[in-house]
C-alpha cells in the first residue's frame, strides 16, 4: 500500500514538469531488462555480440543498474524507466495521464492482478501504460532490429511492443532455464536457444516463432567435468520441497559427510535462511551458506559437486565443469535443460563405492550433455548471434529462417 501510493503521488508530481522523452536514433536497439549480477554478465556479452558499424543504443534503467553492466557505459544509453516509483515517474505528463484514463476505463472489471493489493495492482497498471506509452512515442520506424536479454520481463514487454507494431525485427536472448510460465508466450519473433534440447523445446511449444542456436556468448569457455568429490554444493532455489525431494537430498548429505566429505547448502541470493517447506532438513546435515549475489561460477572450486531441484545455475556448473545432479521428484514439472540434466540422474548411477569418485560412465554422460544444453560458448556463440542479428539488420529474414 505505502509503495503503491508513493507511486501514484510521484506519478502526479511528475506530471506538472517537462517529462523525460529518450532520443533512440540507432539501427540496433538492445533492451537490458536485468541488469546486475549475473544478468549483467548477460548484458554485457549481449552487447559484445551486437553487429559491428552500425549505430547502437542500450535502453535500460540507469538507477537499478550494477555498476558491472559495462553495455550501460560502452555504448550510447538511453535512460529508461522500469516500474518502480523513483524510475517512472520522470515519464509522467497529463497528456499520458489522459491516455492511461481511457485505458483504464475501457478494461473496466477485466484489470489484471499482480498481487492481493488491488491498490497496487492499480499502480503497475499505471506505471507500466506510461512505459508503453513511452516506447510508442519514442521507438523510431528507421531502426532496423531490437534485442533483449528477457522475452517476458515486464521491462522488455513495451519495447517488444512497440516494434511489433512497426515491423521492427525482434530477438530474444534467454537469460534463465526457460519454463512454459517463465516464457510462453514468446513476444520476439526469434529466440536464441542454448542448444539443442532448448531449441526443440521452443520448436515444439511456440510454433511460430524462430528458434536457432546460439549457445551462451555470457561464458567464456567450456571445461571437461571431472569425477573426483571434494565438496557437495546444494544449491536453493527457494522452492517448496516435495518429501521424497528432502529426504533424498537430506540422505545424500549425511551419506557424504559420514565419508568426510564436506556439504554445503548454499542459499538462494535473495534469502538469508532456508526459505521453503523441506530445506531446513536439508540444512540440518549441512553448513547453510548465505551467498548474497555471487554467482556461483565464482564460489566453486575444483572437487565440487553441485546438487539441486529446480536452478538454472546448473547448467551454469556444468559448462564450467563441474558434475551436477538433480534430485526433483518425478511428478515436479522441470525446464526443459533441468529435466534432461535429472533424466541422466535417474538412469546413471552417480554415487559410486568410493563417495569422493563419481563413476566414470556419470561423468562422460554429464560431457556428452553438455554439448547437448550449450551449444556454443564465448567468441563463438557471440559470432553466431553477430551474423544472425547483421542479416536481420538488413532485412534478410529468409537466410536466417534457412539457419535458424
Amino acid at each position: 500500500m505505502l509503495r503503491a501510493a508513493l507511486g501514484f503521488a510521484l506519478v502526479l508530481l511528475g506530471a506538472v514538469r517537462p517529462p523525460i522523452q529518450p532520443r533512440i536514433d540507432a539501427q540496433v536497439l538492445l533492451v537490458i531488462a536485468n541488469g546486475v549480477a549475473h544478468g549483467a554478465r548477460l548484458a554485457n556479452a549481449l552487447a559484445g555480440s551486437l553487429p559491428a558499424g552500425r549505430t547502437r543504443n542500450v535502453i535500460a534503467d540507469r538507477r537499478l543498474a550494477s555498476p558491472d553492466a559495462e553495455a550501460l557505459n560502452g555504448l550510447s544509453t538511453v535512460h529508461a524507466p522500469g516500474l518502480a516509483p523513483r524510475s517512472v515517474w520522470r515519464i509522467s505528463s497529463f497528456a499520458r495521464l489522459g491516455e492511461y484514463l481511457r485505458l483504464r476505463r475501457a478494461l473496466g472489471a477485466r484489470a489484471p492482478r499482480y498481487s492481493s493489493s488491488r491498490f497496487y495492482d492499480e499502480y503497475v497498471f499505471l506505471a507500466q501504460a506510461l512505459r508503453f506509452l513511452l516506447a510508442m512515442d519514442v521507438v523510431p520506424t528507421t531502426a532496423g532490429l531490437m534485442v533483449c536479454d528477457f522475452d517476458r520481463d515486464a521491462y522488455s514487454s513495451p519495447w517488444l511492443w512497440a516494434c511489433e507494431r512497426l515491423g521492427i525485427p525482434t530477438v530474444t536472448a534467454v537469460h534463465g532455464t526457460p519454463s512454459a510460465l517463465t516464457y510462453l508466450p514468446l513476444l520476439a519473433e526469434t529466440v536464441l536457444a542454448w542448444g539443442a534440447v532448448q531449441r526443440a523445446w521452443f520448436t515444439q511449444l511456440a510454433p511460430g516463432v524462430r528458434a536457432t542456436l546460439a549457445g551462451r556468448p555470457d561464458i567464456a569457455s567450456r571445461v571437461p567435468v571431472a569425477g573426483a568429490v571434494e565438496r557437495v554444493i546444494i544449491c536453493h532455489s527457494r522452492e517448496e520441497l516435495k518429501p521424497s525431494e528432502a529426504t533424498r537430498l537430506a540422505d545424500l548429505a549425511e551419506r557424504y559427510r559420514r565419508s568426510g566429505v564436506e556439504c554445503v547448502l548454499r542459499l538462494h541470493p535473495t534469502a538469508a535462511e532456508p526459505v521453503g517447506a523441506g530445506w531446513n532438513m536439508v540444512a540440518a546435515q549441512c553448513r547453510v551458506e548465505v551467498v548474497g549475489f555471487e554467482p556461483l561460477s565464482e564460489s566453486l572450486v575444483r572437487g565440487d559437486f553441485v546438487v539441486g531441484v529446480v536452478t538454472s545455475a546448473l547448467i551454469d556448473a556444468l559448462i564450467d565443469g563441474y558434475p551436477v545432479a538433480v534430485f526433483a521428484d518425478p511428478e515436479r514439472p522441470l525446464p526443459a535443460d533441468i529435466a534432461a540434466i535429472a533424466e541422466y540422474s535417474r538412469e546413471r548411477s552417480f554415487v559410486g563405492r568410493d563417495m569422493r569418485y563419481l563413476p566414470s560412465g556419470y561423468v562422460e554422460a554429464l560431457n556428452a550433455l553438455s554439448h547437448t544444453l550449450v551449444d556454443a560458448v564465448g567468441e563463438e556463440s557471440q559470432e553466431r548471434i553477430r551474423d544472425l542479428l547483421d542479416r536481420l539488420v538488413d532485412g534478410d529474414r529468409k537466410s536466417v529462417d534457412e539457419v535458424g
